[in-house]
């Protein structure tokens, strides 16, 4: 352990800092600490919300024009990254993944 480490944790074990201040802080290592790449994954409901309240019908028929989805334990999911190229007309593709 670093000294900074070792500071920190004496500071926190003396009572000095508020848990408001704690909790706070706590939050910002963890945020940074994930993974800038997460994917943000959408079910069928909330993928229509997205796209601005468009029906469930319209969206299989998106499906069927290229819009990419997944399978995942009987749920149909698609991720924010595919509905943004889909909409954006980058997403040349044929058919989506099944």
């Amino acid at each position: 352990m670093d000294q900074k480490s070792s500071k920190l944790i004496e500071i926190v074990a003396r009572g000095d800092i508020p848990s408001t201040k704690i909790d706070a802080a706590l939050s910002v290592i963890l945020s940074e600490a994930a993974p800038a790449t997460s994917e943000k994954f959408y079910n069928v409901r909330s993928a229509c919300e997205y796209m601005g309240g468009i029906s469930r019908v319209h969206l299989w028929v998106l499906r069927r024009r290229g819009l990419k989805t997944f399978n995942a334990g009987g749920r149909v999911l698609l991720r924010k990254i595919d509905m943004d190229e889909f909409v954006m007309g980058k997403n040349k593709s044929s058919g989506g993944e099944r």
